[in-house]
Order: C-alpha cells, then sequence, then structure tokens
C-alpha cells in the first residue's frame, strides 16, 4: 500500500515547503522533513500540516482506505555538534516512542542522548 501511495505522499509533502523546508524520501514510507535554521519555528504548526498531508483517503485500485496519520520522529539538533547519522537515528527513535506511547504531541528526541 504505501509504496503504491508514495508519489501521493511525496506530492502532498512538496506543498510544506512554504518556510524553507527540505524534503526527500529516506525509502520504503519513510520521508524526511528538514526546517533548516529557523530559530523561531513552530515545530507543532510545522508537526500538523505534515499531518494533514498524510491523513486522508487513498484509492488503491478496488480498495478505498482512510489513513489516520503518521508517527513523526522530531528532533532538534545543532548541526555544530550533531552529525546526520545521530540525528535520524535520533529521530527514529522518537518516532517509535510515539508510535509506542501513541501520543497526541511530539516526542522531541536529542542525539546527545542516544549516542
Amino acid at each position: 500500500m504505501v509504496i503504491c501511495s508514495s508519489f501521493r505522499l511525496a506530492s502532498g509533502l512538496n506543498t510544506l515547503q512554504q518556510n524553507g523546508e527540505v524534503i526527500g524520501r529516506l525509502g520504503g514510507d519513510e520521508f524526511l522533513v528538514v526546517s533548516l535554521n529557523n530559530e523561531n519555528a513552530d515545530i507543532s504548526s510545522l508537526r500538523e500540516r505534515i499531518q494533514q498531508q498524510i491523513r486522508g483517503e487513498y484509492h488503491l485500485g478496488d480498495v478505498d482506505l482512510y489513513y489516520p496519520g503518521a508517527s513523526l520522529g522530531i528532533v532538534e539538533v545543532d548541526p555544530e555538534t550533531t552529525d546526520a547519522d545521530s540525528a535520524l537515528h535520533a529521530a527514529d527513535i522518537a518516532m517509535y516512542q510515539e508510535k509506542k506511547h501513541k501520543q497526541k504531541t511530539p516526542f522531541v528526541a536529542h542525539p546527545a542522548l542516544h549516542s
């Protein structure tokens, strides 16, 4: 299902690039959204915009699905002290924590705690 709908998902996520966000597909059903150099960025607003693009109806052949949303791994990093692998690892941990606890608010990880 996800592979078939990846184009729709990617197209929807591309509409999020309002404040200089960088968006890419990591593989499978994993996407990366990076908000660069935005000390004033409203993480909860960005999170909600992402969820709005992901949530919705998907039509795959004869099957109609409603996807309620996704677990998001959010991590704040300082590029001076955190490498990309550590940031991705921390975001992955945050995503699984959110899934595990079914949180309504983001679980924000810090890479230094998971290295």
